[in-house]
């Protein structure tokens, strides 16, 4: 039986991706344990705005303790389709969830952030396929799929389908393909959710999860794409996100949609981000009182691996603010970029953080208009604090070779920049 499962996953996961096996499909699998799976695939049809009339194939379901995992594709798409990759209105659009799940407890369930979706041209075929990931702890064996919506359509479905899901047992242990798309270091992840190729352009949209609950992301680093080969980088355009980017949760950040040429050679691609902002929340704010004399610097431990020294308070009555300079020195963590303030007994100030254009000091101005001056000391709470962390992150792609069009012209599709 065991054996069975594994061979039928491993058809599953390539029926539809009719293309060179070293190929890197973003919506399989991965690596799992499931508790239930689907034995057999199912096709329903659905009607899009437009009244196309297609065929969602749910390939594969696998339930595990914490998720279920639920693959789809469509294929023999019309060729108008290529241009809602780029398409203006692909985050102004029309959304509803692509699919839900109703449990036996009356639980809705809508597919997460951590959910992948792929757009593939071959042999003049456009296959659409979505990997759906929805987070729950119920564990359900039967549960009704609605399917509402195609990832990269900017209306909903005009008829989807719901269907009845018996899930059987699965074997007692299972070792799925490792998922070489994401790359963890520093407690961050750095992954594909989705990619679009056709002879026409090329999409790649990257993702970031922090590992630390405490933490979130604030800014996504410099984004490349590069070929290892000949160590060229290929020039993008960032581009709105989509619609299915629209979830319930904030487990993964997606950063932009950079498009780029048409992939026609057999190639690898490594997309690198070179650091990222991080705010990191501390579980009870640091109360700190400054005082306005010599006693300086003052050094404040914020946690396990913050700690600050204010070594001047500088008053500007006439501006209404004051400005602590900081040594950020002390810190495990240096590249620190913000400090969340609150004040004591004041409305919220406006903070402002920085670097000293003429000295050089990291300070952070503290704007109010309700204090009096001359002040003895400044009653303070640390919240939370930006810094950076340096990267890089880097994943390997390997895309399908694009055909070219007819009498498409050779052209190189990667620049240099020097």
């Amino acid at each position: 039986m065991r054996k069975l499962f594994v061979v039928l996953l491993l058809l599953i996961a390539f029926d539809w991706f009719p293309v060179k096996a070293q190929s890197d499909d973003i919506t399989q699998m991965g690596n799992i344990s499931p508790l239930f799976y689907l034995e057999k695939s199912f096709r329903e049809e659905v009607i899009t705005a437009s009244g196309e009339h297609l065929f969602v194939e749910v390939s594969s379901i696998a339930v595990e303790r914490t998720r279920v995992l639920v693959r789809f594709f469509i294929s023999d798409l019309t060729q108008d389709w290529k241009s809602k990759i780029s398409d203006d209105l692909r985050l102004y659009g029309s959304y509803l969830p692509i699919a839900e799940i109703l449990t036996e407890k009356g639980s809705f369930l809508t597919p997460s952030s951590a959910s992948r979706y792929s757009f593939l041209e071959y042999n003049d075929r456009l296959i659409l396929g979505g990997l759906m990931i929805f987070q729950t702890s119920e564990i359900p064996q039967t549960f009704y799929l609605n399917f509402n919506q195609i990832p990269f359509d900017t209306e909903p479905l005009s008829q989807g389908f719901t269907h009845p899901i018996i899930l059987d047992q699965a074997p007692d242990t299972y070792t799925g393909s490792e998922n070489r798309l994401s790359n963890i270091q520093q407690e961050v992840e750095f992954t594909l959710l989705a990619s679009a190729q056709t002879n026409e352009e090329t999409m790649l949209q990257p993702a970031v999860r922090m590992e630390r609950a405490d933490e979130k992301l604030s800014k996504f680093g410099w984004i490349e794409i590069s070929d290892p080969s000949d160590s060229k980088r290929y020039p993008v355009t960032r581009g709105n996100l989509y619609g299915f980017n629209l979830t319930d949760d904030t487990e993964y950040s997606p950063a932009h949609a950079y498009g780029f040429a048409p992939l026609f050679h057999d190639t690898m691609l490594t997309i690198t981000m070179d650091h990222a902002y991080v705010v990191r929340t501390f579980a009870a704010p640091k109360k700190v009182s400054i005082p306005f004399s010599q006693n300086m610097p003052l050094i404040i431990d914020l946690d396990e691996d913050f700690n600050i020294t204010i070594y001047d308070v500088i008053s500007r009555p006439d501006e209404d603010r004051i400005r602590l300079l900081i040594d950020r020195g002390g810190s495990q963590i240096s590249d620190l970029s913000f400090i969340f303030y609150g004040l004591i007994g004041i409305r919220q100030p406006s903070v402002n953080c920085g670097i000293e254009t003429t000295g050089g000091d990291f300070a952070c101005d503290i704007y109010f208009d309700d204090i009096s001056f001359p002040l003895n000391e400044l009653n303070i709470e640390i919240d939370a604090v930006e810094y950076k962390k340096e990267g890089p992150w880097t994943i390997t792609w390997n895309p399908v070779p694009m055909s070219k069009p007819v009498d498409e012209k050779e052209y190189d599709n990667h620049t240099e920049f020097e």
